[in-house]
């Protein structure tokens, strides 16, 4: 698995990948991308906290080190 394939999982979900407003155009598939991509990067465990459920135990090991203090 690599993110390209963690993240399109995700965004074809049902998930709301970030708040907007009512009358704000939905996020293309890119913007929501580039969304997780840069949550992923600063904040994984925020990342983890949110989209968790979505993740399979191989992405989990994979992705995020065991010995990183989430």
């Amino acid at each position: 698995m690599n993110l390209t394939s963690m993240f399109d999982r995700i965004c074809s979900s049902n998930i709301i990948i970030a708040s907007q407003q009512r009358n704000e155009p939905d996020l293309t598939y890119e913007q929501k991308h580039e969304i997780l991509n840069n949550l992923y990067k600063t904040n994984p465990i925020n990342f983890i906290y949110r989209f968790g459920s979505l993740l399979t135990d191989d992405e989990l090991k994979q992705n995020f080190y065991s010995n990183d203090d989430y």
